[in-house]
């Protein structure tokens, strides 16, 4: 991603509380996540030994060895930390600059939406938003939407699973 995105795109993740990767594409995070998964299982094991009270007892070597590890993992996977599935849909700002993910996401059929700039080919792009992929205002201003919908999905998401459960309990219940 680029650097003058990368701290909009990581807030407005958190904000809805979306996977993201803001530094370096890691090759086949979605092709071969089964293997990717195991990478981002160890970066959470890490963070726990690192946040662990037993880790001062450790050697100072093998300290800056884990925590060197550790800032290595985090550029890398540090947006997916908790990602347990592959996702439903990908948001791409740049897809020339982001063409493995891109690929990646064709390749097993997750949906694009992407903000493209005129040097951008729409085609490979399922939903694609023209405009300014290098200014932060427009980064700004698509990603706060796209984060909008994406919580206000969630929500009815959730409202939903609420009304199945209470039309499920009422049928038990008669």
């Amino acid at each position: 991603t680029k650097q003058q995105a990368r701290d909009i795109i990581a807030n407005e993740a958190d904000r809805s509380g979306s996977h993201y990767v803001v530094d370096r594409w890691v090759g086949g995070l979605l092709t071969n996540y089964s293997n990717i998964y195991k990478r981002i299982q160890r970066y959470s094991e890490l963070d726990g030994v690192i946040a662990d009270k037993q880790f001062d007892d450790l050697l100072e070597k093998e300290q800056v060895r884990m925590l060197r590890l550790h800032r290595k993992m985090s550029k890398l996977y540090r947006g997916v930390k908790n990602m347990e599935s592959l996702p439903a849909m990908m948001f791409v700002v740049d897809p020339v600059k982001e063409a493995t993910a891109v690929a990646e996401a064709r390749r097993i059929g997750i949906p694009i939406i992407a903000l493209i700039d005129t040097n951008g080919d729409p085609d490979v792009i399922d939903y694609p938003i023209p405009g300014n992929d290098d200014a932060m205002r427009s980064i700004r201003l698509v990603t706060g939407v796209i984060s909008d919908a994406v919580m206000r999905a969630k929500k009815a998401f959730d409202v939903d699973l609420e009304d199945e459960s209470e039309d499920e309990s009422d049928k038990s219940e008669a």
